[in-house]
């Protein structure tokens, strides 16, 4: 079978706990390395009923790497701000909250009315609520009713501004979830206790700069008590990440996390070759032997998700779908009904679901579009394999975008990658190996899709949407070509035609099939 090997190329070095930034005492580290312990029971500063309420509601044996580098750190060390690089599905979530948890029921907040005791970001409004849910759940457990900490979600949009400033004020809210926007808002306007918050947390700081709240964030950090401990959570760190690092932290913050973009052992990573004109044809016949698991198909433009969505229906294999442009109630319900839904199903979605989100249960990761960058790769692929769980992602790809991926993403075929001459320069722990993944279709069967693709977009609405959906592919393609290492002549106008059932299917002598 053929391989491909990622590399981690414009990837951010390895940081680890030993990586601290000028003026750290060796004995403060030295002490801070002894305090790294592997189970929940073992921290020392987390309440023994928020250890129980973790044990009852998690499976967990021993805490992630991520969980342990950082819980006790933040704990223990009250002079450092925290620098986190933390892939998707390495636990992050538990990270923070248990620090921030356990300050609240260790300090009485909820019974002395102190008011809000720790301040959570997310860039987008399903992540506060997933993470939102997380924090609910733990404090619903029996051993924490009587800490009674009140946990608040502001996510701006069809929400009571009113009510939630209300909540502020009166000090019922002690954990603030929110989003920037809706954030910065309530810090203006509203009147209520912050003076003792001690933990500011970012999570998904990259993305939180991509979706444009860098101003935010950055305005929201004045306003917060500089005694403040700040926990930056990024799957990658850019400059941009790092500039906000600079103006959101103290002096010297402690870099802690994950080496480089580490193969999760639980997860299989294969690539689909295709040639444009079958790739739809692959996808359904793919999905039509995968009926028994959940999976999420990840496209690069909004059309197409709607789409594919409508096709898919029509082709007997049930949906749903996820982008910018659905609205806000129907994005909440979509998530929360496939969060929770341990059925099999399937859910097609932009990248907007690919950042954080914490889908339980999904054993299948189909890349319909190549990233644009590795970072976007490891993005998607990590919305399986979570928790220690088994799952498989697949990237497709024609013989063209094989080719520029190669060069661009910097990919190795195992053919050009011999044992000999392997490049020292890609860590092995940075190399993630694709194993080449083969339709499970017949020709016949692949041609039979084909056909019946072509029937239904010929017969109605859909062919509208698919020529809208091509000619929005071409301009993307003519916008981002040159970045992503194309020719202008690469762009496959008739194969993605005769794919998406606009144009006919042609026989090897060139006619068109009947």
């Amino acid at each position: 079978m053929g391989l491909i090997r990622f590399g981690a190329n414009g990837e951010a070095p390895k940081r680890k706990i030993e990586e601290i930034s000028g003026g750290t005492v060796e004995e403060r580290l030295k002490k801070l390395k002894e305090s790294v312990v592997e189970t929940f029971d073992e921290l020392k500063g987390v309440p023994d009923e928020l250890k129980q309420a973790i044990a009852k509601e998690f499976e967990f044996k021993k805490m992630t790497e991520i969980q342990q580098q950082s819980i006790q750190v933040a704990l223990n060390d009250n002079e450092s701000d925290i620098i986190a690089q933390a892939r998707t599905g390495s636990g992050k979530t538990l990270a923070f909250l248990v620090p921030c948890l356990s300050y609240l029921i260790n300090e009485e907040f909820a019974k002395k009315k102190k008011g809000v005791g720790a301040l959570i970001l997310a860039p987008t409004r399903e992540l506060a609520l997933q993470i939102s849910n997380v924090a609910e759940k733990i404090l619903k457990s029996p051993s924490l009713k009587k800490a009674n900490i009140g946990v608040g979600f502001f996510i701006g949009g069809n929400s009571n501004k009113y009510k939630e400033a209300q909540d502020l004020e009166s000090g019922r809210v002690n954990l603030m979830i929110a989003t920037p926007g809706r954030c910065l808002d309530h810090l203006n306007n509203a009147k209520f206790k912050s003076d003792l918050l001690k933990y500011f947390i970012l999570d998904e700081a990259d993305m939180l700069i991509d979706v444009g709240f860098e101003r935010d964030v950055k305005l929201i950090g004045t306003k917060l008590p500089k005694t403040r401990t700040t926990f930056l959570f990024s799957a990658t760190l850019s400059d941009k990440v790092e500039d906000l690092a600079a103006l959101s932290l103290r002096r010297h913050p402690i870099r802690i996390g994950i080496e480089g973009n580490k193969n999760v052992a639980t997860l299989t990573q294969m690539y689909l070759e295709t040639p444009n004109d079958k790739k739809l044809a692959c996808l359904i016949s793919t999905l039509r032997h995968n009926k028994d698991k959940k999976i999420i198909l990840f496209v690069a433009i909004k059309k197409s998700v709607d789409f594919l969505s409508n096709v898919l229906h029509e082709m007997g294999l049930p949906n749903t779908s996820m982008h910018g442009n659905i609205s806000q109630e129907n994005r909440t319900k979509v998530f929360l009904d496939f969060m929770k839904d341990s059925e099999p199903g399937i859910l097609i979605a932009t990248d907007v679901a690919a950042r954080g989100l914490d889908f339980p249960n999904v054993d299948l990761i189909i890349q319909c579009d190549i990233p644009e960058q590795i970072a976007q790769y490891f993005h998607r692929v990590g919305r399986t394999a979570r928790g220690g769980k088994s799952g498989t992602a697949i990237l497709m790809l024609t013989e063209t975008e094989k080719r520029v991926t190669l060069n661009n993403l910097n990919m190795y075929l195992q053919s050009h990658y011999s044992q000999q001459n392997k490049d020292a320069s890609i860590e092995e722990a940075q190399k993630v190996e694709l194993e080449q993944y083969t339709t499970p279709g017949t020709d016949k069967e692949l041609t039979q899709i084909q056909q019946s693709v072509f029937d239904l977009v010929q017969s109605g609405y859909l062919y509208n949407e698919a020529t809208s959906v091509i000619n929005t592919y071409r301009g993307v393609f003519d916008m981002f070509s040159r970045k992503m290492g194309f020719g202008r002549n690469d762009f496959d106008y008739e194969g993605l035609q005769v794919s998406f059932g606009v144009k006919k299917a042609l026989q090897a002598g060139g006619k068109k099939k009947k």
